[in-house]
């Protein structure tokens, strides 16, 4: 292989890597990260004026050998309130040993059955770092359409790409470091993308405020 004058060799093995169908932790024997605490004891049960109820019909990874290779926690949620619509939570954690990135939820819907109709970043409002950016998205199969918003964190970052995000994870391991990558979605059964995306907007802003400092930066990142 020809290398371009200039190129060195950290930016030659980021290429190589994301040029792969997944990041592997191998370029560098990584120092284990920190694992999350239960993801069910991370996330209240009451948010705002919403309140768990019985989860179900809710988009998650398939259970196929790499999903299990991949995702350490996933925690599933409904939540419910007077006169607001019906919130689904899934926040998954990837294991720090396994050297791949959380799916973005493209897959999972994709996987499902769904369509992609629209993707777009938008920003993350403080306390998030300056540049943070969430993706909302709207999936639709047959009658049934679904308005999402999500992120992704490695480390503390929040990529809103796929190549972001496997260049995170990359540069992390050529660090000698293990990211921890981890995923938040939530959406609204909703064919309306405007209010539904106000409503999770909302709905991420009270679950963030309703955080104390330990699990902020438990699911934040620092």
């Amino acid at each position: 292989m020809t290398v371009a004058r200039g190129v060195g060799r950290r930016e030659v093995l980021i290429a190589g890597a994301l040029g792969g169908t997944a990041v592997l932790a191998g370029l560098r024997r990584p120092a284990s990260a920190p694992s999350l605490p239960m993801l069910d004891t991370l996330v209240p049960s009451r948010i705002g004026e919403y309140v768990q109820g019985v989860a179900q019909n809710i988009v998650l990874p398939p259970p196929t050998p790499l999903g299990e290779r991949v995702y350490a926690q996933v925690l599933s949620r409904l939540y419910e309130g007077a006169g607001v619509p019906p919130v689904m939570l899934v926040i998954a954690q990837a294991r720090s040993d396994a050297g791949i990135a959380v799916h973005r939820p493209e897959r999972c819907y994709a996987a499902a059955g769904y369509g992609i109709e629209s993707l777009r970043p938008v920003p993350l409002p403080a306390p998030f770092p300056a540049g943070a950016a969430a993706v909302a998205m709207t999936a639709r199969r047959e009658a049934r359409c679904e308005q999402i918003f999500y992120w992704t964190r490695v480390e503390s970052t929040y990529p809103a790409t796929g190549f972001a995000l496997r260049r995170a994870m990359v540069e992390g391991n050529l660090a000698g470091r293990s990211p921890t990558s981890m995923l938040l979605r939530l959406s609204i059964v909703d064919a309306r993308a405007g209010p539904a995306q106000a409503a999770l907007r909302h709905f991420h802003q009270a679950l963030v405020a309703t955080l104390d400092p330990a699990r902020r930066q438990a699911l934040l990142g620092r």
